[in-house]
């Protein structure tokens, strides 16, 4: 599965998430990726506030310390996403507009890792297009959806059985 936002993109982002991908060793690939953020502190950077687009060269080996963003594409191998990925009820009810908090947490549950491909991915964009986004909605609902998401199915940095949900 791949998904993308249909307003950020360069010509060539399907094909080298394609040629990013190994099948010997099933990752999840993106042109884009936050760090994952750290819960139970009272440092948690609110959603929109963290550092945003890593370069380092750890986010290109396969990792679990990455939250992929659709900005620029992102492909998830087959069995990469946990069962619920597909729970249309949960995903309106817990994150209805953050798709990649909710494929990162179903991806997490489902013991994925991640890797960035590529440098730094320009936004580029038409102005008229950006009148209404989903990006100033995200502005003020992502910290409470990320709430919803902690106190359904844990942390999903911590270790099975400390605060995460098994993958079943």
């Amino acid at each position: 599965m791949v998904t993308a936002d249909d307003d950020f993109y360069v010509p060539n982002w399907l094909e080298e998430l394609v040629a990013g991908y190994d099948p010997a060793a099933p990752t999840i690939v993106c042109h884009r990726a936050h760090p994952v953020l750290q819960f139970g502190s009272a440092n948690t950077p609110l959603y929109l506030e963290r550092e945003s687009d890593v370069q380092d060269e750890a986010a290109r080996r396969p990792s679990t310390d990455l939250l992929a963003v659709g900005l620029g594409g992102t492909l998830y191998p087959s069995r990469s996403l946990h069962p619920d990925a597909t729970d249309h009820d949960a995903f309106t009810r817990l994150c209805p507009h953050a798709d990649d908090l909710w494929c990162s947490w179903c991806a997490r549950r489902a013991g994925s890792l991640y890797k960035k491909i590529g440098g730094p991915f320009p936004i580029l964009n038409w102005d008229s297009t950006q009148k209404e986004r989903l990006f100033n909605l995200n502005a003020t609902e992502s910290d409470a959806q990320l709430r919803r998401l902690l106190d359904a199915y844990g942390d999903p940095n911590a270790p099975e059985g400390a605060g995460a949900p098994p993958y079943s």
